[in-house]
């Protein structure tokens, strides 16, 4: 939440600049946030529903209509941070 406040802060003229080098770590903390908050199991849920946190709820809402690409409906979201590549060589 903080992360996010952050990079919309209410006051427009508060925003960071795009070169601000924080607005990249806020956006991986951001992420990472909702990867770890809505994580079940080894899949993110993106149904939306109301989370409690430590200083009060998060309400959140979810168009299935944006959940579509290319003609198929997206259902099996995982978060890629837990991704590890393995085998490239390093030369």
């Amino acid at each position: 939440m903080y992360a996010w406040a952050y990079l919309g802060p209410r006051d427009a003229a508060a925003t960071p600049g795009c070169f601000d080098p924080r607005v990249r770590l806020a956006y991986d903390l951001y992420n990472r946030g909702l990867n770890e908050g809505l994580k079940k199991g080894v899949n993110v849920d993106v149904s939306g529903g109301t989370y409690p946190l430590p200083f009060g709820t998060l309400a959140l809402t979810v168009d299935r209509a944006t959940l579509a690409w290319s003609g198929h409906q997206l259902i099996d979201f995982f978060p890629v941070a837990d991704l590890e590549v393995k085998g490239f060589p390093t030369y």
